[in-house]
């Protein structure tokens, strides 16, 4: 891991994304100019480091 993982991110998936905007635009003019599609939710690097070597059932050590 590059740095010590304390980093806050947030990931949105694009097909969210992609749904937001098609869902949008018979709406576009009560829209406002800059829009945040994000969940609102993030989380530290490291914990998707963490959440990664979960779901592949692995046993890794993370090394900054």
């Amino acid at each position: 891991m590059w740095g010590e993982g304390s980093v806050r991110r947030e990931f949105t998936y694009v097909d969210d994304v992609a749904s937001f905007m098609i869902n949008s635009l018979y709406d576009l003019e009560s829209m406002p100019i800059t829009i945040n599609v994000g969940a609102g939710i993030d989380h530290t690097v490291r914990q998707y480091y963490e959440m990664v070597i979960e779901a592949l059932g692995s046993h890794v050590e993370i090394v900054p």
